[in-house]
């Protein structure tokens, strides 16, 4: 199970006053995810605040993907770099 699902469980553990240890044995996870929502704990308040990381994902639709399809098309003689300018 991921530990995304067992977050609030760990949380409610951890406050409680169980070691990280306990609560991986009791749940049947690892000591380390156990301890990662512990200092997400500590540092944001609750594990479920975290701030996301790394770059954003672009917006890759079916719909994009046709208007560039045409965009191509018309526009034979142009480059890909002038079309995504665009």
């Amino acid at each position: 199970m991921r530990a995304s699902v067992q977050c609030p469980t760990i949380e409610h553990l951890l406050k409680r006053g169980m070691r990280s240890s306990d609560v991986a044995r009791t749940l049947g996870i690892s000591d380390f995810t156990v301890r990662n929502v512990s200092a997400a704990l500590k540092k944001y308040g609750s594990s479920s605040e975290r701030p996301k990381t790394g770059r954003s994902r672009t917006v890759n639709t079916r719909r994009i993907r046709g208007v560039i399809k045409r965009r191509i098309g018309r526009n034979v003689g142009v480059s890909l770099n002038k079309v995504a300018g665009e």
